[in-house]
């Protein structure tokens, strides 16, 4: 059941110059949700991600984790326990091997030398087989992670989120850079992911019939404020239209 507040925004602002990213932006995540974050290139999306894994830090307003604000989290490992972060990019490291990719999510867990004996020994090598298997990449498990496809390359990243273990998974247009046929399976993998353990999904998409289909909740930002916050079956055609459509003073 859906009843535990893990994320809250309130009035939040971000300013680039005289530039508004994001107007006083307030909206709060339950365990268990599966959120998309949808709007127009420059809607303010990109910048609320930002905030989120702390790349940036909000001008105005309050960010909270877990009923802790968000800059409270000076100690990375701890943040780390909490916060899981798929991007575009997959963040792997091309020249080790994928078995050692995903181990980097049990970082949080070792001291700093039994980090770095990790890229020449493996360690917790059943968690990580573990979680290769449930993304579908066992046969892939010492395989140099530059020799993979695009899909494959975001699914390691997802086992690697696996062995992380967070509450919270942010996903910074995590298929955009995939074709329709492995976008969806890496959004069902994420999906099976969050429901399992009653995870919090929180991702910017361009999609939108994607995220109509993955998705429990809708976020329609535009012109860096929230134009609509439904669930996905209560979306209409009329307001998605609103959220894209191109205006003159804009």
């Amino acid at each position: 059941m859906i009843d535990k507040k893990i994320i809250s925004l309130e009035q939040v602002t971000k300013q680039f110059g005289d530039l508004f990213a994001l107007r006083e932006i307030s909206f709060e995540a339950r365990e268990g949700e599966r959120i998309a974050l949808l709007g127009p290139s420059g809607s303010g999306k990109s910048t609320l991600m930002n905030l989120l894994t702390r790349t940036l830090q909000a001008d105005q307003g309050k960010i909270e984790l877990a009923s802790q604000n968000i800059d409270k989290y000076v100690n990375q490992k701890e943040y780390a326990k909490l916060v899981g972060i798929l991007r575009q990019q997959f963040d792997l490291v091309n020249n080790l091997s994928v078995i050692n990719n995903v181990l980097v999510g049990r970082f949080n867990e070792w001291g700093t030398f039994k980090s770095l004996l990790s890229l020449f020994k493996t360690q917790d090598l059943k968690i990580a087989q573990l979680a290769l298997k449930k993304v579908g990449m066992s046969d892939k498990i010492n395989e140099m992670t530059a020799n993979l496809s695009g899909g494959e390359q975001q699914r390691v990243a997802i086992a690697r989120l696996l062995v992380q273990d967070p509450k919270i998974i942010l996903a910074d247009e995590p298929v955009s850079s995939l074709d329709p046929n492995n976008a969806r399976i890496v959004l069902n993998l994420l999906n099976q992911l969050v429901r399992e353990d009653q995870r919090t999904l929180i991702a910017s998409m361009h999609s939108v019939d994607l995220s109509l289909e993955f998705f429990s909740r809708i976020i329609g930002i535009r012109g860096g404020r929230i134009l609509f916050d439904k669930k996905t079956d209560e979306i209409e055609e009329n307001i998605l239209k609103e959220l894209y459509e191109v205006k003159k003073d804009e």
